[in-house]
C-alpha cells in the first residue's frame, strides 16, 4: 500500500497516457478514413460537374439588337480615406 502512495503520481500518468492512446487509436482509425473517401457526397460533386461541362452557351446573345440596348447604371465609387498599415498595432504607432 506504501508503493502506491509513493508512486502515485506515476500511476495516473500511465493511466492518461494508456487513456490517451486508446482515444487516439479509437478516434484515428484508418476505418474512418475509408467509410469518407467511398461516401456518396464526392459523387453528387463529380454529377455536378459533368452536367455542367456539358452546357453550351450561344455567343449570338451578346451581339442581339436587345442586348445592345441595355444600360449600364453602376455607379463610379469614391475613394475612401486607408486605414492604418497595420490595424492592430499599439494606437499612435504608425
Amino acid at each position: 500500500m506504501d508503493t502506491l502512495i509513493k508512486n502515485k503520481t506515476a500511476i495516473v500518468a500511465l493511466v492518461i497516457l494508456i487513456l490517451g492512446f486508446l482515444a487516439y487509436s479509437i478516434l484515428f482509425s484508418s476505418d474512418q478514413v475509408e467509410e469518407t473517401v467511398t461516401s456518396g457526397e464526392n459523387t453528387d460533386i463529380l454529377e455536378l460537374s459533368q452536367e455542367l461541362s456539358n452546357i453550351s452557351f450561344d455567343q449570338e446573345l451578346f451581339t442581339s439588337p436587345g442586348y445592345m440596348m441595355l444600360k449600364d447604371f453602376s455607379a463610379e465609387l469614391e475613394a475612401q480615406p486607408t486605414g492604418r498599415s497595420n490595424p492592430f498595432g499599439a494606437i499612435g504607432q504608425n
